[in-house]
């Protein structure tokens, strides 16, 4: 195999694992907006997912990717404070167990298999 034919078969694959990863990152938020698309009232209590008043902090949550590796970002002010929580109130955590939730389809993605589950689209 000459060098030409490697470069094109590494092309087709790098191709083909930055759309396996563009699928995971979007099943990652599909997860994400699905868990707290509840519509409160009532208010979320600590530990649960928060539920939705606005959609503001559903509407933040988007997935880039950079080179090899994806982020996946909630960008309104609060987010932080819903996730990990303040001195006044408790966490109600959406990114971290939506990722443990969803590590398992992620992991059939990036391998080219189909998810046992739909995440949230």
């Amino acid at each position: 195999m000459s060098q030409y034919q490697v470069d094109i078969v590494f092309d087709r694959l790098g191709r083909e694992m930055k759309k396996r990863l563009r699928k995971a990152t979007d099943f990652l938020v599909g997860t994400i907006k699905e868990n707290i698309g509840f519509v409160g009232p009532p208010r979320s209590q600590p530990g649960q997912f928060p539920h939705m008043d606005t959609t503001a902090l559903h509407d933040s949550i988007e997935g880039k990717v950079h080179g090899w590796g994806s982020v996946v970002t909630a960008s309104t002010e609060y987010a932080s404070m819903l996730e990990f929580g303040t001195d006044k109130m408790a966490a109600r955590p959406f990114m971290q167990p939506s990722l443990q939730e969803a590590s398992t389809d992620i992991s059939r993605i990036l391998v080219g298999k189909e998810p046992t589950y739909d995440g949230g689209e």
